[in-house]
């Protein structure tokens, strides 16, 4: 179409439409059908490319999967954890005293394991032997913790029974205090110690054998045996070493000076809420994993589908 040939009364030119603010200007002397928008006149003179539009479907497929997958994986983590048993826990919370340490960052390290110590076998199977609960079932159901930057050890046991909750964790704060008081005595006073246990035992039976002679005895002003004699002196022999062995322990204890030790603070308690089931918690939580494999699958596809 030369300059001079009139324009038909349908049909408009692209510059013409563009001066308008609804059409654009396209290739020279073409023309824009009436019922022709913008957007349908690009994709009939510029078409895109096979790829991209695949590549535009793709994204649109990608997030349509994303958001499903997401939704899918909140909704079945809050119905799971909304039909849970309710668990309660009671906590203790001990101090643990460093005692003579070098520096802070020996303080810190020294706290940092006592979380490994309230939760070893040192410290639970004496717990285990006198609750009947086993060792690994306590290691599920506690957990220890250092309460933000203080010497504080916060420990936490959950339980389908309150009672029972409170009971495990009084008993387990007893034997990391004392575990802690255990570690911090030297060597000399651990002999000591042991020693003074063995004293203990060997009075008990001498005892608990005069009682049973007594008992066999009807005559009470009848004299006395050869045995009850001997353990009469036997059980003089103990006493006087249980005192030498004490004195000595204190001695002991003197020259170590300042050492560890763990204090419990106040009684361990029941927690006033449940420890569970959270539904809400568990939905966050499965939303997050459901957008974290909806996107590996999206970057996977996205790389798959990329030119080489």
């Amino acid at each position: 179409m030369s300059d001079s040939e009139p324009v038909s009364a349908g049909r408009k030119p692209v510059a013409t439409v563009l001066n308008n603010g609804s059409r654009a200007e396209g290739a020279a002397g073409d023309f824009l059908e009436p019922a022709e928008t913008y957007e349908e006149w690009i994709a009939q003179h510029f078409p895109l490319p096979a790829p991209r539009r695949h590549r535009r479907r793709l994204i649109v497929a990608i997030t349509l999967f994303t958001v499903l997958l997401t939704f899918l994986a909140a909704g079945g983590a809050y119905l799971v954890a909304d039909r849970g048993d309710t668990v309660y826990g009671a906590r203790a919370e001990i101090v643990f005293d460093a005692g003579s340490v070098d520096s802070t960052a020996q303080s810190e390290r020294l706290m940092a394991n006592q979380v490994v110590v309230a939760r070893s076998r040192g410290v639970l199977a004496p717990v285990a032997a006198s609750t009947g609960v086993a060792v690994t079932e306590l290691e599920d159901a506690l957990s220890a913790s250092v309460v933000g930057e203080s010497s504080v050890v916060r420990l936490t046991v959950s339980s389908p029974d309150p009672a029972q909750a409170t009971r495990l964790v009084e008993a387990i704060a007893d034997a990391y205090v004392a575990e802690v008081a255990k570690n911090a005595m030297s060597e000399a006073e651990t002999f000591l110690d042991q020693s003074i246990g063995a004293v203990n035992d060997e009075q008990a039976r001498v005892a608990e054998r005069l009682v049973a002679i007594d008992a066999a005895q009807p005559d009470a002003d009848a004299p006395a045996t050869a045995e009850e004699r001997l353990l009469e002196l036997q059980a003089e022999n103990l006493f006087q070493q249980l005192g030498v062995l004490q004195s000595r322990l204190v001695d002991a204890q003197l020259q170590a000076g300042e050492r560890a030790r763990a204090t419990l603070v106040g009684s361990p308690y029941a927690l006033d809420e449940p420890l569970g089931p959270k539904p809400s918690q568990a939905a966050a939580i499965g939303a997050l994993a459901g957008l974290a494999i909806a996107g590996s699958v999206a970057v996977a596809l996205w790389q798959l589908t990329s030119p080489r």
